[in-house]
């Protein structure tokens, strides 16, 4: 079954809908922001929502795709491959934190319709790296290059901390 752009909670979980396959990238607008342009941006989900033992409206399964962002060391496009579990627990307040098992995230929802994208999505973003960079040698920039030289240079020499060796 493809991704449907809503999906009722109120008959979802109780029927243990499962979902698979391509995400539209219209439906991305977060990723579509941070993507180096041009760029690419594939991304693979599947969901699966159910009531567990407790009686929790769960959503697990996995996303996995690529993305084009930018080198934060030479800003060319760099393609990032992301895999990553979800394991969520659908919640409709704060107040519900509490009886929470541990090993569950929780989902916060307003409403009986939930947007299947919108948790693809986030979990994509959680899975990024914070920084983005090339494999070391395949990129360069001098400028900062240099400044990392010489500030470990400068480390090497002068170390503001070494005046409390003689305290010991």
């Amino acid at each position: 079954m493809q991704f449907p752009n809503y999906i009722d909670t109120r008959k979802a979980f109780d029927q243990g809908m499962s979902f698979q396959g391509r995400v539209d990238k219209k439906r991305l607008l977060r990723l579509v922001e941070v993507m180096a342009q041009p760029g690419r941006l594939e991304v693979d989900a599947s969901l699966r929502v159910f009531r567990d033992d407790n009686n929790f409206r769960r959503i697990s399964g996995a996303v996995k795709g690529v993305i084009s962002v930018y080198c934060q060391r030479c800003l060319n496009p760099l393609v990032l491959k992301i895999h990553d579990d979800i394991n969520l627990v659908l919640l409709e307040s704060e107040g519900e934190l509490t009886n929470l098992e541990s090993g569950l995230d929780p989902w916060i929802i307003d409403g009986t319709y939930l947007d299947p994208s919108e948790i693809i999505e986030e979990q994509v973003l959680l899975s990024m790296p914070i920084v983005s960079f090339h494999d070391e040698g395949e990129c360069s920039n001098d400028i900062i290059d240099g400044i990392m030289v010489e500030d470990s240079d400068r480390e090497l020499k002068e170390n503001p901390f070494d005046v409390l060796k003689t305290l010991l």
